[in-house]
């Protein structure tokens, strides 16, 4: 009997093939049956992380279609099982590394959809600052009558934007409006509530609740992607930038000469120890936390040396070579992430 189910973790290629009807081979689709038996019978269970998030939204307008079957699928077949954060993972790792502090215990596994880490707010919510947007678009009104009829019917007696108003706020789409909902996957009654809140007193507490929210129903996030392509290609696109950027660097180290090429080799046996630091170090800067690199270790950091091991080892592999069948990729980076 077992006690609890074997964790399934898909590589986000089988998502893609998965997910699209018009790429399934009878090989995959007859695989995808059996797990899905084995998950209906509680021997397995399938989860998702952020970089599987990361790794299906969409490169282009056009392949927004394809995203949402990505999206569609990793909801459908983990529900809410996820991993948490690996931006939580490394630092949580990195707290133990500071002398004399009992770092809390991290619940890697999630099954609330946490998939992304800590969200860093902006004022969108400031009070002050949606008045006086509110107020701005107002004052465009062509004529004193109609700004004199807006301000009653938005404003009470002391200046604040009324609770009545705010009940149908999304019905007039006011540019503050816009504004929260180009930024977050939020529909127009999630953001009339958060402003609700806000002049209730309740705004952060609302807010980080309906984020978190938001964020959590992954089906959600391709019409995020459909309305607001521009706006938030930027967001997800950071995996494969660094990724092409670590695609460049092996193939310019590859390109050099012998020589300068066995000095980069003594490099790279270097960075097995100084990369680890390294990151960690930087870590450790954006917590204000001190701490004692020297005590990374496999018990200690184990997620931290995973993914540095591998991405060292990998370099090796791809510069130095003999054999010459190991390319670059722009995908290396995600598959470090992945681990």
């Amino acid at each position: 009997m077992i006690s609890r189910p074997l964790i399934v973790y898909l590589d986000s290629s089988d998502i893609s093939n998965l997910s699209n009807p018009s790429t399934g081979t009878e090989e995959p689709i007859q695989i995808e049956e059996s797990l899905l038996n084995l998950q209906s019978k509680g021997l397995i269970e399938f989860r998702f992380s952020q970089i599987h998030i990361l790794e299906a939204a969409p490169v282009s307008e056009e392949s927004i279609l394809f995203a949402r079957q990505r999206f569609s699928y990793i909801s459908k077949l983990c529900k809410k099982k996820c991993l948490v954060s690996y931006i939580k993972i490394l630092e949580n790792e990195v707290c133990r590394l500071v002398p004399n502090l009992k770092s809390e215990e991290l619940m890697v596994y999630n099954d609330s959809s946490e998939w992304f880490p800590e969200f860093e707010l902006d004022n969108e919510f400031d009070p002050t600052r949606i008045t006086n947007a509110i107020n701005a678009e107002i004052e465009l009104l062509p004529d004193r009558k109609s700004r004199r009829e807006a301000k009653r019917r938005v404003f009470d007696k002391s200046g604040n934007v009324s609770k009545s108003y705010l009940k149908t706020f999304s019905q007039g789409n006011p540019v503050v409006l816009k504004e929260i909902k180009d930024k977050y996957p939020f529909s127009d009654e999630e953001v009339a509530s958060c402003l609700y809140g806000i002049f209730s007193g309740d705004s952060d507490d609302l807010f980080n609740k309906t984020l978190m929210n938001s964020f959590a129903d992954v089906e959600k996030l391709g019409d995020w992607y459909q309305k607001q392509w521009d706006r938030v290609l930027p967001i997800s696109s950071y995996l494969r930038d660094i990724g092409t950027d670590l695609k460049s660097s092996m193939e310019d180290i590859a390109a050099k000469s012998e020589e300068i090429k066995h000095g980069q080799k003594e490099l790279i046996d270097k960075l097995l120890v100084t990369l680890p630091k390294g990151i960690a170090e930087k870590i450790a800067s954006t917590l204000n936390l001190e701490i004692n690199s020297d005590n990374i270790s496999w018990s200690t950091t184990p997620a931290l040396l995973t993914a540095t091991t591998i991405c060292c080892h990998l370099a090796r592999k791809t510069v130095f070579s003999n054999s010459k069948t190991r390319v670059a990729r722009v995908s290396d980076f995600g598959d470090i992430s992945h681990t």
